[in-house]
């Protein structure tokens, strides 16, 4: 296989097989033109590539009119231009989507940690008070169990971790 071979087979096999089906049947799963830059970057070009066909090729059997390539060639690069420019606006809005996605989420876990630090606070008066009532248990009435509750509770007020 020559150079030249491979190269076209290569680029046989780069498209998504969306707007020029690939030798080898296979179908990127990227949703085609209607989203895909690639994908719309290759139709541009297949609409130039048939536009110019058109153009040097007339159906009438005219003779080449220089007018109409160049034309074609115009509306080539338009089209070409557009395409690029539509994939870059899709590309944006998904962006702007993701943020306004990644927003939310980051307000939402902000409302949450909020809500969290209330319960903490609400939560640490209460142990506070338990150990409170606890330590002021009477001494006659204490056990193993109030005594590691005491040290439990000390430990989770002071930010320690008593197992």
């Amino acid at each position: 296989m020559t150079i030249n071979t491979q190269k076209l087979a290569l680029q046989a096999l780069a498209g998504h097989g969306h707007v020029k089906p690939r030798p080898d049947g296979v179908r990127a799963r990227c949703g085609g033109p209607a989203i895909c830059r690639v994908c719309q970057q290759e139709k541009a070009q297949l609409e130039m590539s048939q536009r110019m066909d058109q153009a040097l090729h007339p159906l009438d059997g005219q003779h080449i009119n220089q007018g109409s390539v160049d034309a074609a060639a115009e509306a080539y690069e338009r089209d070409f231009l557009q395409a690029k420019i539509d994939a870059q606006s899709a590309e944006i809005a998904r962006l702007r989507n993701m943020a306004w996605t990644n927003g939310d989420i980051l307000k939402e876990s902000q409302a949450e940690t909020v809500k969290l630090r209330a319960e903490l606070a609400h939560l640490r008066a209460v142990l506070s008070q338990a150990l409170m009532a606890l330590e002021g248990y009477l001494p006659s009435h204490r056990n193993d169990v109030t005594d590691r509750a005491i040290a439990v509770a000390r430990a989770a007020l002071s930010g320690e971790s008593n197992g």
